[in-house]
């Protein structure tokens, strides 16, 4: 297992997460497996991601706090959720949301086409615009981010809940990184 994910679990444990919240996908799967076997978090795997972001508007309305991790293709898809319940209610959401696309330092969208098309035969370009507009969407949005790249960027995670409780409003982690390099 990743021990950037385990250290990922042991800071939202420390932060008082109790539901771990998700449409479980690949890229995160260091993570929701930990979480899933972790007697000390209850893990709620749901169907859709606008259907997590509903479910951790509840529990906190209940007094649980909560984490909602999904992939961004997925956060595209609960954009509606997110604007009626975290932002509109001043609900404080933490979500850690996988980065697919992210292009790498130095490399342009043009050359990070033709690496997947080389990779893939063709398949997958659709991950270079997932990348290209998850951050102008948050601004856009109004929520506050910041990119997890890795074992060094821990503290994001408090950063992230003390931010969303102080603003009552969502706030994103990107997850750049679960594993360090070998």
């Amino acid at each position: 297992m990743s021990t950037v994910a385990q250290q990922i679990i042991d800071e939202l444990k420390r932060n008082g997460v109790k539901f771990y919240v998700t449409v479980p996908d690949s890229l995160t799967r260091p993570l929701w497996q930990i979480a899933r076997d972790d007697a000390e978090l209850d893990f709620v795997r749901v169907c859709h991601e606008a259907e997590a972001v509903a479910v951790a508007a509840g529990l906190h309305i209940a007094g649980a706090k909560c984490v909602v991790v999904m992939e961004n293709s997925g956060f595209f898809q609960a954009i509606e959720a997110v604007r009626a319940l975290p932002i509109d209610m001043q609900i404080p959401v933490v979500m850690l949301v996988s980065y697919v696309g992210r292009l790498k330092p130095g490399q342009n969208k043009e050359d990070a086409m033709q690496e997947i098309l080389a990779a893939k035969g063709g398949a997958g370009t659709h991950i270079i615009w997932q990348g290209a507009i998850s951050e102008p969407l948050l601004d856009t949005l109004g929520i506050a981010h910041a990119t997890f790249e890795g074992a060094q960027s821990i503290e994001l995670v408090s950063w992230a809940f003390e931010r969303a409780e102080k603003e009552r409003q969502p706030v994103v982690l990107l997850l750049n990184r679960l594993e360090e390099p070998e």
